[in-house]
C-alpha cells in the first residue's frame, strides 16, 4: 500500500517495468499524448498520457514521479510501479518469505504477489510459479501433432583441440547449476531422439559456448518471429541505464528456463 496523491492504494511493484503507470483517476494533471509500451509477453499496451504523482511510503519517505498515464487499470491494479518510481524510493529487496522492503524502509511494506504469471504465443506457452520460482515453458507442435522419432544419432560435434577445455569447463558448470541432467528413461519412456552438443566459439569475448542443435526439432514448430525487433530496443534502451545497470547473459537466462511438453521423449533436459 503506497500513498499515490494522498490516497493510499494497492500498487503493484514491477522491476521488469522501466517506467511507472497509473490510472488516469491516480493523477490530477496529465498531458494527453499516445506512449506505446510493449508487455513482457510482446503485446503493446498503450497509454494516453503522462503526468507526474507524488508517492509517500507508510514510513515517511516520498518522491515525485513521472509516469505514463492510462484509461484501463494495467494487470488490474491503479498504479504500476516501475524501476524509474522503485529507483526513487531508494530500491526494493525481497527476502525468502517473500516481503517487499524499500531501501529506505525500516520495515516490510507489503509482499510479493502470488499470482501465476503466464505467455501464451502461437508456438508456446509459457508459466512462472511464484512458489517454485521457476519458468516453465512448453512448445507447440506444428498442426497439434508431436513428430515421431527423430533420425539424427550423432550426440555430439566434434570440438576443436583449442577450445575442448572450456567446452568441458562449461558443461560442467550445466552439470553443477542443474540445467544439463541425466535423460530419466523411468520417467519419460524410451528416448525418441537425440539433440546433439556443439561448441560455438566467440573469439572476441574469447568464450566457448556449448549448443544443442534443435534443427530438426524445429522442423516440426511453426515459429513466430515478427516481434524479435523488440529486444534490440530494450537493450539498447537498459544500456541507456547507467554503470550501475547490468545487461543480464541471455546464455545463462535461457538456460535457466524448464522445457516440458505433454510427451517429452527427447535425450535432453534443462
Amino acid at each position: 500500500m503506497v500513498s499515490v496523491e494522498g490516497v493510499r492504494r494497492r500498487v503493484l511493484v514491477d522491476t521488469g517495468c522501466s517506467r511507472s503507470i497509473v490510472h488516469v483517476s491516480c493523477c490530477q494533471a496529465w498531458t494527453k499524448g499516445a506512449v506505446d509500451m510493449v508487455t513482457v509477453s510482446g503485446e503493446k499496451w498503450q497509454c494516453e498520457g503522462t503526468g507526474v504523482v507524488h508517492l509517500q511510503l507508510s514510513g515517511g519517505a516520498s518522491t515525485d514521479v513521472c509516469v505514463c498515464v492510462t484509461t484501463a487499470k494495467p494487470l488490474g491494479f491503479m498504479v504500476i510501479l516501475g524501476m524509474d518510481g522503485i529507483t526513487a524510493l531508494g530500491r526494493v529487496t525481497i527476502d525468502a518469505q517473500n516481503s517487499v522492503r524499500f531501501g529506505i524502509e525500516k520495515s516490510e511494506i507489503c509482499a510479493a504477489a502470488d499470482t501465476v504469471v503466464a505467455v501464451e504465443e502461437p508456438d508456446f506457452s509459457a508459466n512462472y510459479d511464484p512458489l517454485s520460482n521457476c519458468w516453465t515453458a512448453a512448445w507447440k507442435w506444428s498442426g497439434g501433432k508431436e513428430p515421431g522419432v527423430l533420425r539424427n544419432t550423432v550426440e555430439a560435434y566434434s570440438v576443436p583441440p583449442e577450445a575442448r577445455d572450456l567446452y568441458e569447463e562449461e558443461l560442467q558448470k550445466w552439470i553443477e547449476d542443474g540445467w544439463l541432467l541425466p535423460y530419466d528413461e523411468h520417467k519419460y519412456g524410451p528416448a525418441k531422439g537425440l539433440i546433439p552438443l556443439m561448441a560455438v566459439v566467440q573469439r572476441n569475448k574469447k568464450k566457448v559456448r556449448p549448443v544443442m542443435d534443435f534443427r530438426e526439432l524445429n522442423a516440426h514448430i511453426d515459429a513466430f518471429t515478427a516481434d524479435s525487433d523488440v529486444c534490440s530496443d530494450r537493450l539498447r534502451e537498459w544500456r541507456r541505464q547507467g554503470v550501475n545497470v547490468c545487461v543480464i547473459d541471455l546464455a545463462k537466462a535461457y538456460l535457466q528456463i524448464s522445457i516440458h511438453d505433454s510427451l517429452w521423449p527427447y535425450q535432453t533436459e534443462f
